[in-house]
């Protein structure tokens, strides 16, 4: 081909500059960041979510078990490690023992009511309870072996979302959601 041939210039048109993509590049690294903080915090609160949903379940297991072994059960959870455990009452020995694994919450989740003034369902007080025990009915105790209603867990996360989850003196298992100053059922 000659330098001034038609198909010269064409040649020569192909690609971007560096310039170009710069730019490009710089546009599409200011909407990806623009994305990812809220895409991060509901990744978050799926976690929670997620936690509440985890620990309602943990519940009724220890529920079940209590009923099918014709005993007692509890869901313990530690408080400062963020971790909850089955416990199922052994007749021979005569103390709770530890069945299944420990169940971690997620990162950056943890048991807490933080600045929430009002308790989640029928609650009369807001307060988190450390082991929440069943019967051989499925019914929740208190130490004494009389039946309560006093069974609640709180949990939030790094964004101030919270989520609660809750035990009648019926036994039933309710998942609550703060939101704009009250509690929805979930």
């Amino acid at each position: 081909m000659f330098p001034g041939s038609p198909a010269a210039g064409k040649f020569g048109e192909r690609g971007f500059t560096l310039i170009e993509v710069t730019v490009s590049l710089g546009i599409s690294f200011v909407l990806f960041s623009f994305a990812v903080l809220p895409l991060r915090q509901t990744i978050q609160g799926y976690r929670l979510a997620a936690d509440a949903r985890a620990l309602s379940g943990q519940l009724g297991l220890a529920r079940m078990r209590a009923a099918s072994g014709f005993t007692q059960a509890q869901l313990s959870v530690n408080l400062a490690n963020e971790t909850m455990e089955i416990k199922v009452y052994d007749k021979t020995s005569g103390q709770f023992e530890t069945q299944g694994g420990v169940f971690t919450l997620s990162q950056g989740d943890s048991f807490s009511y933080g600045n929430v003034a009002v308790p989640a369902g029928g609650e009369s007080t807001l307060q988190q309870t450390p082991a929440i025990t069943f019967n051989s009915r499925g019914v929740p105790i208190d130490s004494t072996g009389t039946p309560t209603s006093a069974g609640s867990l709180y949990l939030t996360d790094n964004n101030a979302s919270y989520w609660a989850v809750t035990v009648s003196a019926a036994g039933q298992i309710g998942i609550w959601q703060y939101s704009n100053g009250s509690w929805i059922a979930r």
